[in-house]
């Protein structure tokens, strides 16, 4: 075979890839931020409409990437996804949740003046703690970070995917009409939780060490801290 016609090949075949990925991306965000604004309603507490959110979200989160690993790249969801990985640093993962738990509890609570409260309804255990962690881990480290980091530098693909991360929390903040405080200060922690799980992910091999961790952010924060 002709050197030449083998490298056109693979630089065709990389560009649409590249194709696919953004629309992908681009598919993603219209759908969600279209269910978020105009079908599943923050507020309401219900066993139904917590099962219809976790729903959605299953079907436009996760499901979309198990079949674009499986049907359009051909490989194994699980091995790709890291999920089928002995995880690393685990010490590592351990010292960040306890020293993230110390900031939220001083930030929060000595300084901020706030009381404990657990969160209550159905629908703020399900889907924030239950469903969240694994959900969103999947999609932006697993998937999205990698995707990225197959093309540019992890610096660069981990700032990316952080910043992709903090945009995806803006359509349920404009359905709550959270307060502009609110909205500045929060959008400053997930960014750094999101450049801390990316780097975690890198540094463990593993999704299931990032999983833990936003499973345990998510924790803290119905607790209360």
């Amino acid at each position: 075979m002709n050197p030449k016609m083998t490298v056109n090949f693979e630089q065709v075949t990389n560009r649409t890839l590249q194709k696919q990925f953004i629309l992908y991306l681009a598919l993603f965000f219209l759908t969600w931020t279209l269910a978020r604004l105009f079908w599943i309603k923050p507020g309401i507490e219900t066993v139904p409409a917590g099962l219809l959110e976790a729903a959605v979200k299953t079907a436009i989160w996760v499901i979309p990437v198990f079949v674009y690993l499986s049907k359009l790249d051909r490989v194994n969801p699980l091995t790709y996804l890291r999920l089928n990985n002995k995880p690393k640093a685990v010490l590592w993962t351990i010292n960040a949740i306890i020293i993230t738990a110390g900031i939220l509890y001083v930030g929060n609570h000595i300084l901020g003046g706030a009381e404990f409260r657990v969160a209550e309804g159905f629908s703020r255990w399900l889907n924030p703690v239950i469903l969240a962690g694994i959900t969103e881990e999947i999609v932006f480290r697993g998937f999205i970070l990698q995707k990225f980091m197959s093309a540019m530098k992890f610096y660069k693909a981990n700032l990316l995917t952080a910043l992709l991360f903090l945009l995806i929390h803006y359509p349920i903040w404009i359905a709550q009409g959270i307060a502009t405080d609110f909205f500045i200060m929060n959008s400053l922690s997930i960014f750094i939780l999101g450049l801390i799980w990316g780097y975690l992910f890198k540094r463990s091999g593993s999704l299931w060490p990032v999983i833990i961790y936003h499973t345990t952010y998510n924790l803290l924060i119905a607790l209360g801290f």
